[in-house]
């Protein structure tokens, strides 16, 4: 690599820094592999994509949102960037997932699916630096 190359952001480095770079960024490729893409859960084999519902347990009732994947269930109505997913556990009508998204926002999610499309999703996590908690129940109500 000559003296003044730029990597892959566009930044240019020399070439001791580069040669210093090239682990750690072997490490990013394989510590985080698909960060943007959820985990395919049995539990949510037949969720559909569309407007979806969304009611606390103190029953208020959020505006529809309409979703496109299943992204937001996940990180409990709070969608975040670059979020890296573990699922704890997966199973037929239930599983647990927790994830860690860029600028430090994490939590731990378990969803139960209580019919074709209606789900309960208790949420908890920090973000912004600040504890969050709730629990919902998330159901279709159509196409977008």
């Amino acid at each position: 690599m000559a003296a003044g190359a730029k990597i892959a952001s566009g930044v240019a480095v020399n070439k001791r820094t580069a040669m210093r770079l090239i682990p750690q960024l072997a490490f990013l490729m394989i510590a985080a592999p698909s960060a943007a893409t959820p985990p395919n859960l049995t539990v949510m084999a037949d969720w559909q994509a569309g407007k979806w519902l969304v009611t606390s347990t103190d029953r208020r009732v959020g505006a529809p949102l309409c979703l496109a994947g299943p992204e937001a269930m996940l990180t409990g109505g709070r969608p975040a960037p670059g979020c890296v997913f573990t699922v704890i556990a997966d199973e037929q009508d239930a599983a647990t997932v927790t994830y860690r998204c860029l600028h430090g926002r994490q939590g731990r999610t378990s969803i139960r699916r209580d019919a074709h499309n209606i789900y309960t999703v208790d949420a908890q996590g920090v973000a912004h630096g600040l504890p969050f908690g709730e629990l919902a129940e998330w159901r279709r109500v159509g196409a977008c």
